[in-house]
């Protein structure tokens, strides 16, 4: 016998991780697909599935930081863009917290592969964290991973060096 609540209970699953009674789905991957299966806890053996088709504002192909010569340049390369406004490029002492560092224009809507770069003048000592925020026209926003680099140059004040003898 099963009560109410038994039968009310519904469980889901995304791409065959454990069952779970949220319906909250997180991180996508290519090829933007993925399959939802729904049962109910008081028949586990009746379930049903659905794959869903996902469009990406755009498709990050890559996201890298290096430093060259005291600065840090960041590079990315996206395959497309829907939609796509502008990056929002952040910057992180700690990997936590992020401030804005600036905005790179995106290409709007776009199935050829396009190439930004940004370079950050003044990074931290040690270790700076970068990520990139997309936003679409509409406001909507998704966040990239995050890269780091390690600086161990001495930064040049006000971006002048003074050379004199020794």
């Amino acid at each position: 016998n099963f009560t109410g609540s038994d039968i009310g209970v519904w469980e889901y699953s995304k791409d065959g991780v454990p069952w779970q009674t949220s319906p909250t789905f997180t991180g996508v991957s290519l090829p933007n697909t993925f399959t939802i299966y729904v049962r109910n806890s008081a028949y586990p053996s009746c379930s049903l599935s659905k794959s869903l088709g996902v469009v990406l504002p755009i498709e990050l192909s890559s996201f890298s930081a290096n430093m060259e010569s005291g600065v840090a340049q960041l590079h990315w390369e996206t395959a497309t863009e829907t939609n796509n406004s502008y990056f929002e490029v952040q910057k992180s002492h700690d990997g936590n917290k992020f401030d804005v560092l600036g905005t790179v224009k995106g290409a709007g809507n776009s199935n050829e592969v396009k190439v930004y770069d940004y370079p950050d003048y003044k990074p931290y000592k040690g270790i700076s964290y970068y990520r990139l925020k997309q936003v679409d026209f509409d406001g909507k926003s998704t966040m990239s991973n995050t890269v780091s680099v390690l600086n161990t140059t001495e930064p040049i004040a006000n971006g002048i060096l003074a050379l004199r003898p020794n």
